[in-house]
């Protein structure tokens, strides 16, 4: 979401104020409560109903570095997978509550919010890790090959049938094809449904 311009105190605030589904977006004294805590803070928002779904909508208007940015809190983000996980994680850390101990092999140290605990999380995870990409397997070295896709520990076998090689062909010719309104059907359809990409 950080990648869509969506800021952490925004998204932070809709998971504190429980706004975790698109009926939320239907409840206008919970957007109200949204909105006066943005003004609260200083940020500009508006908000709208949207006639045509029955729900409320807040434009939020605020600046990053001197920039000024406008985003939708609205069915697109609350239905997005991004978003949906998020609400997910939320639910599950609601019983964990500041300050928090953490233990590693090197240290013990406390931590006294939730934001310097993601921030710790985030600098420490990423230890001794080795993001690579490829456009294929004829990019790799023996090494990276076996790491990655040949070592029996670490691969799983997928069973192919006739039906989704049928399916993958239809999808291949809407992608592929020279017909662009259904690629664009297909991507309007599909996009909020996206996981795991590599952008």
């Amino acid at each position: 979401l950080d990648r869509r311009n969506y800021p952490f105190f925004l998204i932070n605030l809709l998971l504190e104020q429980n706004v975790d589904s698109r009926d939320s977006l239907k409840k206008k004294a919970l957007m109200e409560k949204v909105q006066t805590q943005l003004n609260n803070k200083g940020i500009f928002s508006v908000l709208r109903k949207d006639e045509e779904h029955g729900i409320y909508e807040l434009v939020v208007d605020f600046q990053v570095n001197g920039m000024s940015l406008t985003v939708k809190v609205d069915k697109i983000l609350i239905g997005s997978v991004e978003y949906r996980n998020l609400v997910g994680l939320h639910k599950e850390l609601q019983s964990f509550t500041p300050p928090f101990k953490v233990n590693n092999s090197s240290e013990s140290i406390t931590i006294e919010n939730e934001a310097r605990l993601l921030d710790y999380l985030y600098k420490h995870g990423k230890k001794g890790l080795v993001i690579q990409r490829y456009k294929g397997l004829g990019e790799m070295t023996p090494n990276q090959l076996w790491e990655t896709t040949m070592d029996p520990e670490k691969r799983f076998m997928l069973r192919v049938s006739i039906q989704d090689a049928v399916e993958a062909d239809k999808i291949f010719t809407i992608l592929m094809g020279d017909e662009v309104e259904p690629r664009k059907n297909f991507i309007q359809t599909n996009a909020l449904e996206a996981q795991n990409l590599d952008v």
